[in-house]
């Protein structure tokens, strides 16, 4: 019989760390196409969706960046 035993390193990143950081980039792609779908009546409101879409699309830049981040140092290569 074989028997295996799994050890956690402590520099080690889990996927709990990564879990927030894919909700929050897949929930901000969902919202920014979304929110874009529409036609905006007014001025005010094309530049409220502009300025939404600006900070979704940075905030999902940087959220990428994490996953990245996360992905490579748990493959080993950071």
């Amino acid at each position: 019989m074989i028997t295996l035993t799994i050890q956690a390193s402590s520099d080690a990143i889990t996927e709990d760390a990564l879990d927030p950081a894919l909700f929050v980039a897949l929930f901000l792609g969902v919202v920014g196409t979304v929110y874009a779908m529409g036609e905006p009546l007014t001025k005010g409101e094309m530049r409220l969706r502009m300025g939404t879409l600006i900070i979704c699309a940075v905030i999902a830049l940087i959220m990428a960046f994490w996953l990245v981040t996360g992905i490579m140092r748990r493959a080993g290569w950071l």
